[in-house]
């Protein structure tokens, strides 16, 4: 018979998470200032392979779980993800007007699709940043609750 309790409790949004915003948003709006200077919405070239480059980077997000390699992901992913914003914001609204567009039916929706596929890359980034902080914070807790176990609930002691 065991006469002892063993109870967790954890803030399931702390201050540190809180801390991942102002990163991510810093990488968007660095990758928008990068585009504009770099006028890289004249370029068909560089939306290219800022789309092909945007899924790679969202599946090395997904797969990795080094935590600084995550977090450099998700920044960077981040900054091409403004990039791919701001160059898309700046690019012709009709295929007549698009150099390397031109003759391609589709472009509207095109263009529309992909506005909404960057907003949407920037948010699944910025989650994936908490979900990382949430990710070590649980380890840090797991390694503070194992130190000094036993293998049994009779040799606890309590901390309070």
């Amino acid at each position: 018979q065991w006469d002892k309790v063993v109870i967790t409790a954890r803030n399931r949004c702390s201050r540190k998470e809180w801390r991942v915003f102002p990163p991510v948003v810093l990488c968007l709006v660095l990758g928008a200032a990068l585009s504009s200077f770099g006028r890289l919405s004249e370029s068909c070239l560089a939306a290219t392979v800022s789309l092909f480059a945007s899924y790679f980077i969202i599946l090395c997000s997904m797969l990795i779980r080094k935590p600084i390699v995550w977090r450099c992901i998700n920044l960077f992913g981040c900054i091409v993800a403004g990039g791919y914003f701001w160059s898309l914001q700046h690019m012709p609204a009709h295929a007549s007007e698009a150099r390397c567009f031109s003759g391609y039916q589709g472009y509207d929706d095109w263009r529309q699709w992909q506005l909404h596929y960057s907003i949407a890359m920037a948010a699944f980034l910025a989650l994936s940043e908490l979900d990382r902080v949430a990710y070590m914070e649980s380890k840090l807790e797991a390694a503070e609750l194992t130190a000094g176990y036993t293998g049994s609930v009779s040799d606890a002691s309590c901390s309070s």
